[in-house]
């Protein structure tokens, strides 16, 4: 990191960071800046279903969400719950298909409204968590109390 852009950003954590994370901004001897970028396979499966991707292969999810691990468990459980043999296999593959790509793609898309919120936007909490990581496919499963914990519409 370039010495001018590096004392910007201590300034910047000066005025808008709690006292605690500016000191640790100040107090870093070299810092490092991490690319972020977005990956969404088209398709989950190939060649017939003989070979199937899953978790990071699959789409690799942007740190911030902290969902990597949840998205290869999921991933995991459909291929499991799909794939019990060769025949039951071949007749739900196109379900797994459907499935886990529509997390995989809810999953990148969160992670890029969160990072422009970060970024460029402003948090509004108003009683409610809006980062929290619930997929709208999996809304039926949401008690009452949970409604008060999500929301995802934005």
């Amino acid at each position: 990191v370039q010495l001018k852009v590096w004392e910007n950003q201590k300034q910047y954590a000066t005025h808008n960071l709690p006292p605690q994370f500016a000191q640790l901004v100040h107090i870093t001897q070299s810092p490092i800046v991490q690319v972020i970028t977005d990956v969404l396979a088209p398709q989950a499966t190939y060649y017939g279903g003989r070979i199937v991707l899953l978790g990071d292969a699959l789409a690799a999810f942007r740190p911030h969400t902290g969902a990597g691990a949840s998205q290869a468990a999921f991933d995991a459980l459909q291929l499991w719950e799909n794939m019990k043999n060769w025949q039951e296999w071949m007749k739900n593959k196109s379900s797994y298909e459907d499935l886990v790509m529509e997390f995989a793609r809810y999953g990148v898309q969160h992670g890029q409204k969160l990072g422009n919120l970060s970024q460029f936007g402003h948090y509004k909490v108003d009683g409610k968590l809006k980062m929290g990581f619930l997929p709208p496919f999996e809304k039926a499963l949401q008690s009452e109390e949970d409604e008060l914990l999500y929301d995802n519409s934005t």
